[in-house]
């Protein structure tokens, strides 16, 4: 995917809500393998946007690996800072990504001042 179909506005929203996650996925010394783009698939599917950590000492390198990965998983790449980057794909079944804008939302559920849309 491009990094244009999501809007500056959005992906500023994405680094707000990404600020708070934990890494679900650490790439380590081995570099990307098959099982570490299968755990990120998964990840994408439950979570949509997920933080993944790289163990990668360079810097060059590490933006390098964001920009495969997403090319890999089809996902927009939204931030890396120091070894850790954002990565977001939609889930076309169901949209699962927490906003503090779906308080408005008759069909949303709150989770801890945090909404989840259905």
């Amino acid at each position: 995917m491009t990094d244009n179909s999501i809007t500056s506005s959005t992906k500023k929203k994405y680094r707000q809500i990404g600020h708070h996650l934990k890494p679900i996925v650490t790439v380590g010394n081995a570099g990307i393998t098959f099982a570490v783009i299968e755990e990120m698939q998964r990840a994408l599917h439950d979570h949509e946007l997920i933080k993944v950590k790289l163990n990668i000492e360079e810097k060059s390198e590490r933006a390098r690996e964001v920009k495969n990965l997403s090319t890999a998983l089809d996902a927009h790449f939204i931030q890396l800072i120091g070894k850790n980057a954002l990565l977001y794909k939609r889930n076309p079944s169901a949209c699962l990504l927490y906003t503090s804008d779906a308080a408005d939302e008759e069909d949303s559920v709150d989770l801890g001042g945090r909404r989840i849309i259905k």
